[in-house]
């Protein structure tokens, strides 16, 4: 008998009780967003995360990384498994932090 799927607790749309905000922090709708990746445990550890981060018992954690994709569109680049659950809930935004691009790429570089 396969293992049952983790429950997923709904969460509410409240961004600042789960992410830290900053001014460098966008708010992206989740229907241009698109994962690259996703870990089905992932998903069960970013919703217990999130929730025990909305009562005060872990510290509220970063955004999630996008990069531009094209159009209007955003790749996630690190927090797949957050969108996961956002997108679970029901939410219809996301706080998010670009990548800048130019600094990407000269780091990779060496310039």
């Amino acid at each position: 008998m396969p293992d049952p799927e983790p429950i997923i607790p709904s969460l509410p749309e409240n961004h600042a009780a789960y992410f830290v905000l900053d001014e460098r922090v966008r708010i992206l709708p989740l229907e241009r967003l698109t994962a690259t990746r996703m870990r089905p445990e992932g998903v069960g550890n970013a919703a217990r995360y999130m929730l025990a981060a909305s009562r005060g018992e872990m510290p509220r954690r970063q955004p999630i990384d996008v990069e531009p994709a094209g159009g209007e569109g955003w790749r996630i680049l690190d927090g797949n498994s957050t969108f996961a659950v956002a997108r679970l809930s029901g939410w219809r935004s996301i706080p998010c932090l670009v990548r800048d691009q130019v600094s990407t790429s000269s780091t990779q570089t060496g310039a």
